[in-house]
């Protein structure tokens, strides 16, 4: 026998000799059993004795060998479970908790960049506002209330007076200011029910769900004459900030759809810049009922 241990040359012996007898290999419990150690032990052994070429998986008797066969040798029998437990609780234990952590870890870091991601690809990376693709879901959500329980619903459009020229003379850094000043004052301003948000370039929209289109003529007021001292440190010798604002409510088009609410809204801000911007108009129920579904670029 090759570089056997006693142990092993004992459960060799016994193998073949219960094998003579029986017609089939003994199993790892019966084996466990014959040398008063446990069925874990038991199939170490035999593992060891195939990699020594002692053992080979065979058929006997027409069915296959039981000794390094688990299911036929009872290696995941309930008995075998509770013993295996019994001796190596600290090692089961210790695996368990850190599976356990590491699962929770990874679930927490996962949830983590997932909200990550959603709070980015809702955000307007400049000012920290909307951007136009969450303002659009919540456009489709809050007409979708209204539908239901027939409350007033109003949006602004906004439009920054004079960029260019701060562009023009300043750089795009002062434009950029500008810009986030226009942010900050929607977000003072604004009430907490409130969409603010930003389509790119000099353009805003606010999304007020539950007022009249008079209580927003009243806040999109408010915003106008806030943006002045916001602002006044970003056009500082240059022509003052204004906003040019058009606002559309539920109640002045003729269906309830997106496009036509942004259609009315932008009929209104054309008026509010034509007629010499820094002013708020209110689209009126003509450009309502005339409005196409065709959503500002």
């Amino acid at each position: 026998m090759r570089e056997l241990t006693p142990r092993q040359q004992e459960i060799l012996h016994f193998i073949r000799a219960f094998s003579g007898e029986q017609g089939v290999p003994p199993t790892v419990r019966e084996i466990g059993a014959r040398f008063r150690i446990t069925p874990r032990a038991a199939f170490d052994h035999l593992r060891a004795l195939e990699r020594k070429g002692e053992l080979t998986r065979r058929r006997a008797a027409g069915r296959t060998s039981r000794a390094l066969t688990l299911a036929d040798g009872g290696l995941g029998s309930w008995d075998w479970i509770r013993e295996e437990l019994q001796t190596r609780a600290l090692t089961y234990g210790y695996l368990a908790v850190s599976t356990t952590i590491m699962f929770l870890g990874l679930g927490y870091i996962i949830g983590s960049n997932e909200d990550l991601l959603q709070r980015i690809s809702s955000t307007d990376p400049l000012t920290g506002l909307a951007n136009r693709r969450l303002l659009d879901k919540r456009l489709r959500e809050e007409l979708a209330r209204v539908d239901r329980y027939n409350h007033p619903l109003a949006l602004m459009l906004l439009d920054l007076d004079g960029l260019k020229t701060v562009n023009d003379r300043r750089g795009h850094e002062a434009g950029d200011n500008a810009i986030r000043a226009v942010a900050r004052t929607l977000q003072k301003t604004c009430r907490s029910t409130d969409l603010a948000a930003r389509f790119g370039g000099d353009e805003f929209a606010i999304l007020a769900p539950n007022i009249t289109e008079l209580e927003a003529r009243t806040l999109a007021e408010r915003i106008r004459k806030s943006l002045g001292m916001e602002a006044s440190w970003v056009a500082v010798n240059l022509p003052p900030l204004t906003l040019s604002i058009g606002i559309a409510d539920t109640r002045s088009i003729r269906e309830l759809h997106p496009d036509r609410l942004y259609s009315a809204a932008d009929r209104a801000l054309y008026r509010a810049k034509s007629g010499g911007k820094d002013r708020v108009v209110l689209a009126s129920a003509q450009e309502g009922a005339n409005a196409v579904p065709t959503i500002p670029a």
